[in-house]
């Protein structure tokens, strides 16, 4: 199967402020939430901390962009800054086999899936937690779909909390340099 590429999420200044103001100097409550995402117990305290943090709605959109950047187009986002879960995968299936391009969309609509749920335990930490057992039984899911969304979904919820961290702990003036070099790659 090909690599399936993460989708870069951009940066915006007021999203990135917002992350700072809650997350600046705030490990700690990251690796809850990691703990949280990826299944593993919480302290009730966490939990809570979590919730009240996630009711801000802007939080929660400018979080969630950051780790599953789901397709929007308005006119905030600069011009080649719009991202899309699903960008990138046409490189994945192009010329593939059946079963590559059967693993490919069947193992992204499970992260679609996986990474909804995720966010969904912001709000709601007691809820539904993301299953991240592994199907051993080759008749079930003879491919691994399973597998390669498990496998993608810890790799995207890690680098989305690195991203988010990075830029929580950013000065304002590296911010903007990023901003920058980012609209200057796009450009090319």
């Amino acid at each position: 199967m090909a690599d399936i590429k993460a989708v870069q999420p951009t940066i915006n200044e007021a999203e990135a402020l917002l992350l700072k103001q809650y997350f600046k100097d705030n490990e700690f409550i990251l690796k809850k939430i990691r703990s949280l995402l990826f299944g593993f117990e919480i302290d009730s305290k966490s939990k809570k901390i979590i919730k009240d943090m996630f009711k801000d709605e802007n939080l929660k959109k400018s979080f969630r962009k950051k780790i599953f950047p789901i397709f929007e187009c308005n006119e905030d986002i600069a011009i080649g800054q719009v991202v899309d879960f699903w960008g990138g995968t046409e490189s994945n299936i192009f010329g593939g086999s059946r079963d590559v391009i059967y693993q490919t969309i069947t193992s992204k609509e499970k992260l679609y899936s996986m990474l909804t749920q995720a966010i969904d335990l912001l709000s709601n930490p007691d809820g539904k937690q993301v299953d991240l057992n592994i199907v051993k039984n080759l008749e079930l899911d003879p491919l691994q779909c399973n597998l390669l969304a498990r496998n993608l979904y810890i790799k995207t919820i890690e680098t989305g909390l690195y991203f988010i961290k990075t830029i929580s702990d950013m000065k304002t003036e590296d911010l903007k340099a990023v901003k920058e070099k980012i609209a200057k790659d796009s450009a090319k």
